[in-house]
């Protein structure tokens, strides 16, 4: 999808919505992630605004991450 993430050496990533997809709803596509089943984490809590704390998980949880944040982006 060739999104901005921020690297860790922990077991989540930092990754920044594409804006031309999200238009500055960062919190819009996190709550729209949580509906579709998919937990991560509004940045803006964390203190990195315009990014999502997506933890790793196995590869059916990865997949499905991904499957739903490619809807919301589509």
């Amino acid at each position: 999808m060739k999104l901005a993430f921020t690297p860790s050496h922990g077991n989540f990533i930092l990754v920044q919505p594409d804006a031309a997809h999200v238009a500055g709803q960062e919190a819009s596509l996190h709550e729209r992630l949580l509906r579709r089943g998919v937990i991560v984490r509004n940045g803006a809590s964390l203190g990195v605004p315009g990014r999502m704390r997506v933890s790793i998980g196995t590869p059916d949880e990865n997949n499905a991450f991904l499957a739903a944040l490619a809807a919301e982006m589509a």
